[in-house]
């Protein structure tokens, strides 16, 4: 892997990755797991809220391969 991206902030959750894509079936309860395990306080003054996304700019622009290991720094 040559490119490299760095994490800004937290994001809500999204319904992208429920939804059906090509010939892969819709996944409604995908993010369920996540979103009950990972609270977090998006911005201060909020309460604990579940978060499963982020914003991230690419710091190292780069192909990555199937299979890659991706570095969020």
């Amino acid at each position: 892997m040559s490119g490299r991206v760095a994490r800004l902030w937290r994001y809500p959750r999204c319904a992208v990755p429920t939804l059906s894509h090509g010939t892969l079936p819709a996944q409604v309860d995908a993010l369920r797991a996540p979103a009950r395990l990972n609270r977090v306080v998006p911005v201060p003054r909020l309460a604990r809220q579940p978060r499963v996304g982020a914003y991230a700019l690419v710091v190292r622009p780069g192909r990555v391969e199937n299979g890659a290991v991706v570095e969020v720094c």
